[in-house]
């Protein structure tokens, strides 16, 4: 059940948040030349990064916040993703680019989300670029007027 009291932390997402800082990947997966199949080790990649934000839905589950791209766009259009994106020169790290993209893709606040941990990275080739990302588990502690994920983006159970 979700927590009624204003600034009381869920216990599920406490224990979530304990267990994710405590990841450490396999050591064979902890390879910063780690790429997908067919993309050259000469490939200068650019950086994106995106946020895996969980919370605890009205029911008590935990969920995961998913994003639904724009039909608009010329790559994956109206595909469902996580919030994130390219890194842009004013973005002091990967965490950063992640927060920013958050924000302005869904509206979420950097200050309601703790980031508890990163995975390892992965690249990609998008369409004619190569792409490092890098994923960071969020934990989005409460959810109030400020933000309501149930008010503005897509979400999904945490199985």
């Amino acid at each position: 059940m979700a927590s009624e009291n204003r600034g009381e932390k869920s216990q599920k997402l406490i224990s979530l948040s304990r267990r994710l800082s405590l990841y450490e990947p396999p050591p064979h997966l902890n390879n910063p030349a780690r790429r997908q199949h067919g993309i050259p080790k000469s490939a200068n990649p650019k950086r994106a990064a995106v946020l895996i934000c969980i919370f605890e839905g009205n029911d008590g589950e935990l969920r995961v916040i998913l994003t639904q791209r724009s039909s608009q766009l010329s790559s994956h259009s109206g595909e469902v993703a996580l919030p994130g994106g390219k890194r842009e020169e004013g973005d002091a790290d990967d965490i950063a680019t992640a927060l920013r993209e958050a924000k302005e893709e869904i509206g979420l606040d950097p200050s309601l989300v703790d980031v508890v941990t990163v995975i390892e990275p992965y690249m990609t080739r998008v369409c004619v670029e190569f792409l490092k990302f890098s994923f960071y588990f969020a934990i989005l502690w409460e959810r109030d007027d400020l933000f309501d994920p149930y008010n503005s983006v897509t979400f999904a159970k945490v199985a």
